[in-house]
């Protein structure tokens, strides 16, 4: 067996891989074999082909053993990156590898007779490619930009540089970048207005002295460097433009504000609330934006007047009386424009009383379906329809009337709303009819509110079995009817 040429090793202990012992037949438990992984450094200068390791076989002390390789970098794209001489078992790699476009190769050695017969169990070995740092950091922008009010506070985020590095960034520093500052344009009213978190790129501000009028912008030059800013590196620019802040936030005046609102009004102005603001009148800075901290339900808005700059209390939905009488609101004042940090937000304190509105009463079911046998007589009860009042703390009366009612022929109890016969029906009038009532309800508020509700009759035969001697079925959905409204005008 050859020795391998001179000028191919590496300087280094060679590695050997040695197959282990294979059991043939019905014994045999494994297919593949895996051994440590052999690491290679990327960027190699060679000379090539350069030697890796070598594979033995026991066999070859009784037989002559010729090895293969097979994988990808071998016989699979990227073909030829790695060759096995077939007699002496050197594995060996052709040419100089990049981690970055290939991190590591899995290989499958293999030991053959020389009749071509398997006398070792394939085995695996896995080729890593060891990095070198040969990237510098990339820069995700060209240029980054970011703003700062003035007069914010020392520590204030301004913006975030970020830089990505191709290299390993699990097994070693060749991706951990450093970030820092290099200069600054101009260095007014110091030369030293930022600082940059080394790990993570963000630009903060350092010290006071912001000021718009004198300085508008300012250019940063940003390096990143990998090794933890000891290797390569490369550079970017950072421009923040200093914002001016609103040195006169709006003021409520006055800060107290009591209003009414009837219920179930939607959109209803309640109260106009005062501002003043020193800024110039039509400016950004001058115009205010309401909101209201307590108001999670929705049940009020604030809209700005854009000619006074008042806010203006409206009801985005209907109130209901009996449920809440008074909202107490806190709402505050802000411009488009944010002003220095240091300046405390106005509030207004509104509180809100819900006046009652007299409601109609509300018949249940709003249409309401009786079965009557035929032999009804004068007198004789059919149900009951009633109805309820909305306004359950007013402790209102309601009386009962019958509008409309076929031929007469029911009455209704004012009070109870029990509904009886007053007359008898011909059998002629019965068959194959509904009839329709209308009753009224009618409470004693201020002014007088009306609700109405529909009765449908229909006639049964007395010996049905579904019939009753007194009042049967009834249901709250009769057939396709016409609406009937309830409303809150009065009897006429």
């Amino acid at each position: 067996r050859p020795p391998p040429q001179r000028g191919t090793h590496s300087g280094h202990h060679m590695k050997v891989l040695t197959f282990p012992h294979a059991h043939f037949g019905p014994r045999r438990q494994k297919r593949d074999w895996v051994v440590p992984p052999i690491s290679i450094p990327e960027n190699d200068r060679g000379p090539y082909p350069k030697t890796v390791a070598q594979v033995k076989s026991n066999k070859n002390k009784e037989i002559q053993v010729f090895y293969s390789i097979t994988g990808r970098g071998a016989d699979e794209p990227p073909c030829g990156m790695f060759i096995m001489d077939r007699e002496t078992g050197w594995l060996k790699v052709t040419g100089p590898l990049d981690r970055e476009q290939e991190s590591h190769y899995v290989l499958f050695l293999h030991a053959v007779s020389s009749t071509g017969n398997a006398v070792e169990d394939p085995m695996e070995t896995v080729i890593t490619v060891r990095d070198q740092n040969d990237n510098r950091p990339e820069f995700t922008q060209a240029v980054f930009e970011g703003s700062v009010m003035e007069g914010a506070y020392p520590g204030t985020s301004v913006m975030q540089i970020t830089a990505t590095d191709a290299d390993d960034h699990e097994n070693t520093h060749n991706a951990d970048i450093a970030y820092t500052i290099l200069s600054q344009d101009p260095s007014l009213p110091h030369s030293n207005m930022f600082a940059i978190n080394r790990d993570t790129g963000v630009i903060s501000l350092l010290t006071t002295g912001l000021d718009q009028q004198s300085v508008p912008a300012y250019t940063l030059t940003v390096q990143a460097a990998d090794l933890q800013g000891e290797g390569l590196h490369s550079t970017t620019t950072a421009v923040i433009t200093v914002t001016q802040s609103n040195p006169s936030p709006p003021i409520f005046s006055p800060t107290q504000y009591v209003g009414e609102v009837f219920e179930n009004k939607v959109g209803a102005g309640i109260v106009r609330l005062k501002v003043k603001d020193a800024d110039t009148p039509g400016s950004p800075a001058w115009k205010v934006v309401f909101s209201i901290l307590n108001d999670r339900a929705g049940l009020f808005t604030v809209t700005t007047d854009p000619k006074t700059n008042d806010g203006l209390l409206k009801t985005a939905k209907g109130l209901d009386f009996e449920a809440t009488q008074r909202y107490i609101l806190y709402v505050t004042a802000a411009n488009t424009v944010p002003w220095a940090p240091s300046l405390p937000t106005a509030t207004a304190t509104v509180t809100v009383d819900v006046l009652d509105m007299n409601e109609a009463p509300v018949f249940v079911p709003p249409i309401k379906m009786v079965e009557v046998p035929k032999d009804v007589v004068v007198g004789q009860e059919i149900t009951s329809y009633r109805a309820r009042d909305p306004d359950s703390l007013q402790g209102q009366r309601i009386r009962y009337q019958m509008r409309d009612s076929p031929s007469h022929w029911l009455d209704i109890n004012s009070e109870t709303g029990v509904i009886s016969t007053r007359a008898s029906l011909h059998n002629d009038d019965m068959e194959n009819h509904t009839f329709l009532a209308i009753v009224i309800a009618v409470d004693d508020g201020q002014p007088p509110a009306t609700g109405t509700g529909t009765l449908l009759l229909t006639f049964s035969d007395p010996d049905s079995p579904t019939a009753d001697s007194h009042c049967l079925s009834t249901c709250q959905r009769g057939p396709e009817l016409p609406a009937v409204s309830t409303g809150h005008q009065d009897l006429p």
